[in-house]
């Protein structure tokens, strides 16, 4: 055989052995927990807990974290009498996840208030082309999903699984046979949830001393969303199934520290450009972007997590457009078994 044929014989074979050796090793670290997954997962699972013991129909919070921090499904359930769930988790996990994990929890009858950050509407592309990649995301799939991660289609497993760092595989490796030392948050933590699944223990007295959140801008709301949003198609597949599943759903705008940009032009077009999508899908928006503006003395440590008066003035303003639909509900759900 010329040299050159046997080159490229051998470089292809090599290269065959690598990747298949990668993949070996790749597949022996799915479903090793990592602790950097460990408090979304934590979080995820007493919320689905929570919801799974209400019987009857029930209002569930849906979102990333400022949805977690600047929402009250206990204020929201104490106004109402409408049994409430705060489901909102680590926005790094992406629109698609988090939606589909709402679909995992809802049922019929239900009503699903989402309320997401301006990002997840608008992520920007990436390289798999097949939609939210964060690392977060990667890493609580590899590690807390593993068989969310095995029902997708070949070509986005070995989109995602190229994503996977070299020190990544180690510590899933390391973690098959070794637990992860676990290192406890003072407030990032399982404790910290109320019997509605809201984050407590965040006041502004406990607020970190490197807080960022007054620097933090959110480039969605600021500079506008993009022509074609990469997030929508997310959203227009949840609505789709909740029709379906006869569940409602509405909208809101997240909790977010005030910036001046915020009050200028392109701010106003966010805030409209996703009223008229979610009205467009038959789904009502409560209240406007500002709604969710807070003053920086009522936020606690980023742009989406307000502190605990923070969270209660939002909840507040959301109520004076919620509390009219759910309690018109509950007096319609009243009159139709005083008929039966």
């Amino acid at each position: 055989m010329p040299s050159l044929p046997r080159f490229a014989l051998g470089f292809l074979l090599g290269l065959g052995a690598i990747v298949a050796g990668f993949l070996l090793l790749f597949h022996q670290q799915l479903g090793a927990p990592t602790e950097s997954s460990r408090w979304a997962y934590e979080i995820n699972v007493r919320k689905r807990q929570l919801a799974a013991a209400i019987q009857g129909p029930k209002l569930l919070l849906v979102g990333g974290s400022s949805t977690l921090f600047g929402l009250s499904a206990r204020q929201i359930q104490e106004a109402t009498g409408c049994p409430t769930v705060n489901l909102g988790t680590h926005a790094g996990l992406g629109p698609q996840y988090i939606l589909r994990s709402a679909q995992a929890i809802a049922r019929p009858g239900d009503t699903v208030l989402l309320g997401f950050e301006y990002e997840l509407y608008d992520y920007p592309a990436t390289v798999t082309g097949k939609g939210w990649s964060d690392s977060l995301f990667l890493d609580y799939v590899f590690a807390r999903d593993p068989d969310y991660f095995r029902a997708l289609p070949l070509a986005q497993q070995w989109s995602f699984a190229m994503f996977l760092s070299y020190d990544r595989l180690k510590e899933g490796l390391h973690n098959q046979r070794n637990a992860p030392r676990r290192v406890e948050s003072p407030v990032l933590n399982v404790t910290n949830l109320n019997a509605f699944g809201d984050q407590i223990g965040h006041p502004a007295a406990n607020r970190p001393p490197d807080s960022a959140y007054k620097n933090q801008c959110s480039i969605p709301l600021a500079h506008g969303l993009s022509a074609h949003p990469k997030g929508f198609p997310d959203f227009q597949l949840f609505i789709q199934w909740a029709k379906q599943n006869r569940i409602r759903v509405l909208a809101t705008f997240p909790s977010i520290c005030h910036r001046p940009e915020y009050d200028l032009v392109p701010a106003q077009e966010t805030s409209r450009d996703l009223q008229r999508f979610f009205e467009a899908e038959g789904v009502q928006v409560l209240g406007d972007a500002r709604e969710g503006m807070l003053p920086s003395d009522q936020m606690f440590d980023t742009m989406y997590h307000p502190t605990d008066d923070g969270q209660r003035e939002h909840t507040r303003r959301l109520l004076v457009h919620l509390a009219p639909l759910l309690q018109a509900s509950s007096s319609q759900a009243q009159g139709l078994s005083q008929t039966h």
